[in-house]
């Protein structure tokens, strides 16, 4: 059993520089994954780095070193902890991050949000530790994963590196029951938080959520939990009053994420709403429905009921929209 890792006081904003792309500290085509000596486990770093090439890609001898996607960490010391270990890497990548030469080979085209430790003199049938460091829900948080089988870790790892898939999605396969503290989970959940929807007319959705920052909606982020839910729409305001009350009708009805199946923790707004509209977006129209909220009608009754409403329009500037629909929404509470 290992100690649960925790991040250095500094981590957050070096893996936030990293992860916005400073310092070409990304070029995952060049990225290896540092392997490190933990404790008293053998010093068979360059043995796993080959015997791991094998069994995921076939090349020749003389090209192992340059393809490979592992290389052994040059370490000094020994007795070194899983801790040492992060607290290390998280150095070498902010000395990288700063623009400082390279002391070594650890410091060159090294995977910056993760390692491999070999912890365990049995690794060859035991496999080896990762450790992986993710933006999750806007928190910064740090997991590891042991019993990774040697012939598994090229899949595990590339899948990683070059972003095909979620260190969060690997570590169940195997066992990662280490992550039991404050600095191995991410933000919490948005349980409950409101979201509303955005009616977007006379551009392309992408266009438009690149200019409406909503902070719940980056990757970071499972899927279902933004704030806003944009749809695409080339039709009149009545007729989105008449969407509207539809729509939310259906969710409330079937509050399941559409893309996973999954129920949805969030709350649709029973009210509110935004238009972005035309090409250059230098405003967006926030808007307040007045109806009843009873939802115990048919879909032709609810159409009419919508085109029937009264509408209070306000407006702000792309960059506070969802702050402004936040805002009225605890309003409506008070």
């Amino acid at each position: 059993m290992m100690c649960p890792l925790h991040l250095p006081n500094n981590a957050a904003s070096i893996l936030e520089r990293a992860y916005r792309g400073e310092a070409n500290v990304t070029d995952i085509d060049d990225d290896k994954w540092l392997i490190y000596i933990i404790g008293n486990a053998p010093a068979d770093a360059k043995e796993l780095a080959n015997l791991a090439m094998d069994h995921w890609q076939t090349v020749d001898e003389s090209e192992r070193d340059e393809l490979s996607f592992l290389k052994p960490a040059v370490q000094t010391g020994t007795n070194l902890s899983l801790q040492n270990a992060l607290d290390y890497h998280l150095h070498i990548l902010e000395r990288r991050l700063e623009g400082c030469e390279p002391r070594g080979e650890d410091e060159q085209q090294f995977y910056v949000f993760g390692f491999v430790a070999l912890i365990r003199p049995d690794w060859r049938t035991h496999g080896v530790t990762a450790v992986h460091c993710d933006l999750d829900r806007g928190k910064w948080k740090v997991t590891q994963c042991s019993g990774i089988p040697i012939d598994k870790l090229g899949l595990e790892m590339t899948s990683l590196s070059f972003m095909d898939d979620y260190f969060d999605n690997i570590r169940p396969q195997y066992d990662d029951s280490d992550n039991t503290g404050e600095d191995n989970i991410g933000g919490p959940a948005p349980e409950g938080e409101w979201q509303f929807l955005l009616y977007v007319e006379g551009m392309m959705r992408s266009k438009a959520e690149s200019l409406i920052h909503d902070f719940r909606g980056s990757p970071d982020w499972p899927m279902g939990e933004s704030c806003l839910i944009s749809k695409k729409w080339e039709s009149s305001v009545e007729e989105i009053q008449e969407d509207f009350l539809l729509a939310y009708a259906n969710f409330v009805r079937n509050p399941i994420i559409p893309a996973n199946g999954q129920p949805s923790i969030c709350k649709r707004h029973p009210s509110l709403f935004a238009i972005a509209s035309g090409e250059n977006l230098h405003s967006v129209k926030i808007v307040e429905m007045q109806w009843d909220q009873n939802i115990a009608r048919s879909d032709e009754e609810l159409q009419k009921v919508g085109r029937a409403s009264r509408l209070t329009t306000h407006e702000c500037d792309p960059a506070s929209v969802v702050s402004t629909l936040k805002w009225l929404a605890a309003d409506d509470q008070k």
